[in-house]
């Protein structure tokens, strides 16, 4: 039976291939509650940058059948994801983390990942105004939504007290207004 590492590896294998290696490793972490964005602005992101997205919804459902959301599922998950993150930095690659990341305690081993790979580190945090994530979260409900969250808005107001500051968040970015500017800025940053 294959290790979650080589499952990850199997899963992106092909995604890889239509990439390039930097001169440099980034990595990129996103964070925001469910209907925020993420997902979508890291696949832009990705897109323009020529980087890979490794989300944590997306690794779930590739190691768990029947995802129970509970606190073993999570490590395993959030394990395998850092592990994953941390290879392919060492073969210096351009990753996007797009997980909900609500405080720092979810972000700091992200962080030490980067500084020992000296690969450039950065947070952007989603937000949007509440009708409009309601709004998205229920075309999520519906079917209509193009990512694997299965976060509803349940699941937002359940999660929305755990969000917290996070120390040294490089972009705070409203995701119902144009969002050129930060994907310009960070092809600039970036070199992408």
């Amino acid at each position: 039976m294959p290790s979650d590492l080589q499952l990850l590896q199997l899963k992106y294998a092909d995604a890889l291939d239509e990439l390039s290696e930097k001169r440099g490793s980034s990595l990129i972490v996103m964070s925001g509650l469910p209907g925020t964005g993420k997902s979508h602005l890291a696949h832009q992101l990705a897109t323009s940058l020529d980087y890979i997205v490794i989300a944590s919804d997306s690794v779930r459902k590739t190691l768990v059948r029947s995802p129970k959301y509970n606190a073993n599922e999570h490590y395993r998950v959030f394990r395998a994801c850092h592990t994953y993150v941390n290879e392919l930095l060492d073969r210096r690659f351009g990753v996007i983390f797009d997980a909900t990341n609500l405080n720092s305690h979810a972000i700091n081993p992200l962080r030490r990942i980067a500084n020992r790979r000296k690969s450039d580190f950065s947070i952007i945090r989603c937000v949007a105004p509440e009708q409009v994530i309601e709004a998205r979260l229920m075309k999520r409900t519906e079917g209509q939504d193009d990512f694997e969250s299965d976060a509803d808005w349940q699941i937002y107001k359940m999660l929305k007290p755990n969000q917290k500051e996070i120390e040294n968040c490089d972009y705070i970015v409203d995701s119902s207004t144009d969002t050129s500017w930060l994907i310009n800025e960070l092809k600039e940053k970036l070199g992408g």
